[in-house]
């Protein structure tokens, strides 16, 4: 085997050089579009969309420290199963019905990935808040697999 490139070693880090190069040359949304492709191969989960998205106003809240920053309220729906998840400054607060344990995994654009356990009353906590673009797939203790669908800042750029 070694015949072959001994006599050429030049032309192979060449050829190895313009290879890095041109993987380093494709665009971000080629390499999005490739990960959300990878991504089919969870198609079995069924998805859930986004049934409601709302901003709370400031000081209506009480739930800590979080009660002066704005919240955003997000509920995904799927046949068998809702999502209801609170984003604050610093955590997605989540709660998923019917109550049950199970595991829930957030997924950003960037291909990053943070999961947390969900208790028995279908309760989960994640830090810290995405700041992009992020979706969550769920798996129950009785059987559910869930992917929500892809959801983003707000029209200004914020989560509230």
């Amino acid at each position: 085997m070694r015949g072959a490139w001994t006599r050429d070693d030049a032309g192979l880090e060449r050829a190895l050089a313009e290879a890095v190069l041109a993987a380093r040359a494709v665009p971000a949304q080629f390499r999005v579009a490739a990960r959300a492709a990878y991504d089919w191969r969870t198609r079995d989960a069924e998805l859930a969309t986004l049934a409601r998205d709302r901003a709370t106003v400031p000081g209506t809240r009480r739930t800590g420290r979080e009660d002066v920053a704005a919240l955003r309220d997000l509920t995904f729906v799927a046949a068998d199963l809702t999502v209801e998840v609170e984003l604050g400054a610093e955590r997605l607060l989540g709660q998923v019905l019917p109550r049950g344990p199970g595991r829930v995994q957030l997924q950003t654009m960037d291909g990053d990935r943070a999961s947390a356990e969900i208790d028995a009353l279908g309760c989960f906590v994640l830090r810290p808040v995405p700041r992009g673009c992020f979706r969550l797939h769920l798996r129950t203790a009785a059987g559910a697999r869930v992917v929500t669908a892809w959801v983003g800042p707000g029209p200004e750029g914020a989560w509230g």
